[in-house]
């Protein structure tokens, strides 16, 4: 299972619980291009092929989110939560930018299920918890380093 690689409707196909966090095919692409996913292109095709084992850790990272989340909510204003917007994120944390991430894409990982906060609405900037920020910058840098030996990076 190291190797195998399905393009991204099989894995939803065969993992149906992404629903329930709203990923799609779209978004699925955007996590292999912030480096959150291992993929390669199809042989002649433009189908994004994910490796399978990656998908499966960034759903288990997503779910260690939603326990966060639960514990957040319960008491959202105590003193142990440092909330940033995605702008000062990344201002922040020069190595997301690096690896292609901006704001939007902050507030994508956010609605996704990948990070820690809350929206203010339409035409705000979101509020992200620091330490979820964190633990996703270390887990990109995680599947970047344990898998580059599996799929050829530029």
């Amino acid at each position: 299972m190291l190797y195998t690689f399905l393009p991204t409707q099989l894995l939803f196909e065969k993992y149906p619980s992404v629903n329930i966090l709203g990923w799609n095919s779209t978004r699925v692409g955007i996590f292999y291009h912030s480096h959150l996913l291992v993929g390669i292109y199809g042989k002649g095709k433009p189908q994004l092929l994910v490796n399978e084992r990656s998908f499966l850790a960034l759903m288990s990272f997503a779910k260690k989110m939603a326990i966060r989340k639960g514990v957040y909510l319960e008491n959202p204003t105590a003193g142990e939560y440092d909330l940033l917007s995605p702008a000062e994120l990344i201002q922040e944390y020069p190595n997301a930018g690096y690896m292609g991430w901006c704001p939007t894409k902050v507030g994508i990982f956010l609605s996704a299920g990948l990070l820690v906060g809350h929206t203010r609405g339409v035409g705000q900037s979101s509020l992200i918890t620091r330490k979820s920020f964190v633990m996703l910058v270390d887990h990109a840098h995680g599947t970047f380093e344990k898998w580059k030996e599996v799929t050829k990076f530029p």
